[in-house]
């Protein structure tokens, strides 16, 4: 992101500064400890159920791969629906619909895709949608990445070639073996690529804040609204030193501070530091880290954010600041953004999927608890003793029926018969109710069978299922995905260089178009892809409704433009020629047949042609007789046996008396007589 370094404060007021981060530090310590062991409980039950320790317990175990997958399905499934398109998120004018056509939408989504395929989002994403239902909330940090690499630059250097030396007389110089003694002589100087390390700039990026780390100001009713956010971590001293190299642009520390820090000593004690950083890794899936002391000890670092002010500053081990900054991002706010996992009305804090599951789980246990007294009591009755009765003197067997006459002093309560049914039909609304509030139907009806199961339910709860997710991924996108192409938008345009735009995109339009500081709006990938289906579908609609008008008084394309313009105004232009387009367009459908004419002449002239040859050919062999010589009185070729009409031989044709003229007179007058009768 984009940071402006101040003047870094006097000793006066650093002091004050790191007074006021302590003030905040303890306040957000005392109001988050709540929320932190409910965190650690369903943690530590959630990696038990993972690797069927001894501390996997609960109540129910047909239930427990219900709870635990219910939570896990949750995450996969919002990961896949958001995934379902890529680039995750995309960007349009601002107040436009449309993005296809717009060159600064286009490039700011080619950049975006570029850096997300760089980033690989999805795992990270998964790690953090378990940790959000775990926690209730989930802290995420916008920031642009620096890394060391080897990077080659071309350095002017003084080059030096060996020589034989010699001596002042302009004599080679040998050694005792007679060996040539060597020198090395300037020759100048020369560029050549030298290798060497250099922090650049790699990517926009994003950092999941783990829940022990977070520290906001929970008194507001968000995150901007609040007067601090404190990410607090434990860093090592290799660590620190080299954030000592770094500008402070980059967020380098004051070498100063990091000495000071380290002679005052870190004031958290190894035992909480190995604790954190144990929570740390494994929720992120990794290794338990080494907390071993030796040369390389802790320091507490305290990154603190101050929305009002759009400070940034760093404290280590409570008494140093280490870096001082102001936030200049165009989104004015700090680069922290909370999810929430099941927001409650006017509350910071949300309830996570495990306490939900949590308390759906133990009324389900009361619920089935009452249902086995109701079945138990309906087998085997309700018994009244009569005041002086002997308890021992009554034997029951199971299933047995004790007959009234038998035991006098004893009276049995008559009850129906349906508590069989009554328990399982409470287990089944309660199974329903577990798998409406998860929104992971399939795993459910996978694992715990249910009693009776119909096609119409179960499309129900499939819905109701699909609805209840898609309400989850809404407010997902609208906490994180839609910030995160915010974010990134911010970051590319300040931290993207025209050069390397230039080489990921590859079209100079884009570039110049992205670089126009053209007002752009973030749609996520899932939105889009819904909102382009739905049109597909209205434009499918409209097409059935007009393909079935048969007037033929009514100009199709008005038709079809008015009935847009009411249903879709934003596609009209794009679903409708305008009459310059229809005229263009008819003109060049006459100019296609004109060139299919061309084409056919070129074609039936190349096949006259290549008959010809091949007649001539065939005669030439003689497979075929020559044509007849021409007739000598009336010249050209003899008529067809048909007559020059094509019609029957007429028999006064042939008479043997009638010769050459008078058979052509024959043929002139019935050709006449013939057009008189079309006539």
């Amino acid at each position: 992101m984009a940071y402006e370094t101040l003047p870094f404060p006097n000793a006066e007021k650093a002091k004050k500064l790191v007074a006021e981060a302590e003030e905040f530090f303890l306040a957000a310590e005392e109001a988050k400890k709540p929320r932190e062991d409910i965190y650690r409980r369903a943690y530590k039950l959630f990696r038990a159920f993972l690797k069927r320790t001894k501390d996997w317990k609960f109540s129910t175990l047909i239930l427990d791969p219900v709870l635990w997958s219910a939570l896990t399905t949750k995450s996969a499934r919002m990961k896949k629906a958001i995934f379902s398109t890529f680039p995750v998120v995309s960007y349009k004018p601002e107040g436009s619909a449309q993005s296809a056509d717009d060159l600064a939408a286009r490039g700011a989504t080619h950049l975006f895709g570029h850096y997300q395929t760089k980033d690989r989002p999805r795992v990270k994403l998964g790690t953090f949608l378990d940790a959000l239902g775990l926690a209730g909330v989930g802290f995420v940090l916008f920031h642009h990445r620096y890394e060391e690499a080897d990077v080659v630059r071309l350095m002017e250097i003084e080059a030096f070639e060996d020589v034989q030396a010699e001596d002042e007389f302009g004599n080679p110089v040998t050694d005792e073996a007679g060996q040539p003694v060597m020198e090395s002589v300037s020759i100048g100087n020369t560029i050549q690529p030298m290798k060497q390390k250099e922090a650049i700039q790699d990517r926009p990026t994003w950092t999941s804040i783990h829940f022990t780390e977070a520290f906001p100001d929970s008194t507001a009713t968000g995150i901007h609204e609040g007067t601090f956010f404190i990410r607090r971590r434990f860093v090592r001293k290799s660590y620190a030193m080299r954030m000592t190299k770094l500008e402070p642009e980059q967020g380098g520390w004051r070498k100063q501070a990091v000495k000071a820090a380290l002679k005052a000593g870190c004031p958290v004690q190894i035992e909480e530091i190995s604790k954190q950083l144990q929570w740390a890794a494994e929720s992120e899936g990794g290794q338990r880290p080494n907390t071993d002391i030796g040369d390389d000890p802790f320091i507490e670092v305290w990154e603190v954010y101050r929305q009002q002010k759009l400070l940034c500053y760093t404290i280590l081990n409570r008494r140093e600041v280490a870096s001082y900054k102001r936030i200049t991002n165009r989104l004015g706010r700090i680069p922290v953004e909370m999810v929430k996992c099941h927001p409650l009305d006017n509350e910071f804090w949300a309830m996570s999927t495990f306490e939900l599951l949590e308390k759906v789980h133990q009324n389900y246990q009361d619920q089935r608890n009452a249902g086995a007294t109701e079945t138990l009591l309906s087998v085997f009755g309700l018994t009244t003793a009569m005041p002086g009765f002997q308890q021992h003197k009554l034997l029951h067997e199971p299933g047995a029926v004790i007959p009234v006459t038998n035991h006098e002093q004893i009276k049995f309560q008559t009850r129906q018969g349906t508590g069989i049914q009554m328990a399982q039909n409470q287990m089944g609304l309660e199974r329903a109710s577990m798998d409406e509030v998860t929104a992971s139907s399939e795993a459910f009806r996978g694992i715990a069978p249910r009693e009776s199961r119909t096609a119409t339910t179960d499309s129900l709860t499939n819905q109701g299922a699909g609805l209840r997710l898609q309400d989850f991924i809404d407010d997902f996108e609208e906490q994180f995905v839609i910030p995160w192409g915010e974010w990134w938008l911010d970051d590319m345009r300040d931290n993207t260089t025209p050069e390397d735009a230039l080489r990921i995109l590859k079209d100079p339009e884009l570039v110049e178009a992205f670089f126009s500081e053209q007002g752009l709006e973030v749609v996520s990938g899932a939105q889009s892809s819904e909102i382009r289906a739905m049109e597909d579908k209205r434009i499918l609609e409209a097409i059935e409704i007009l393909g079935k008008t048969q007037d033929p008084f009514i100009e199709r394309s008005v038709l079809i433009k008015a009935f847009l313009e009411r249903m879709m105004p934003e596609k009209v232009d794009q679903l409708v020629m305008d009459d310059e387009a229809m005229l263009q367009r008819e003109v060049e459908k006459l100019e296609m047949q004109a060139k299919l004419e061309v084409e056919k002449a070129k074609i039936g002239f190349w096949v006259q042609s290549e008959m010809q040859k091949a007649q001539a050919a065939a005669m030439q062999a003689g497979l075929i007789p020559p044509p007849p010589p021409p007739d000598p009185m009336g010249g050209g070729m003899p008529p067809p046996p048909g007559g020059p009409m094509g019609g029957a031989v007429d028999p006064m044709m042939n008479e043997p008396g009638m010769d050459a003229g008078m058979r052509e007179g024959a043929a002139e007058m019935g050709a006449e007589a013939g057009m008189g009768g079309l006539m």
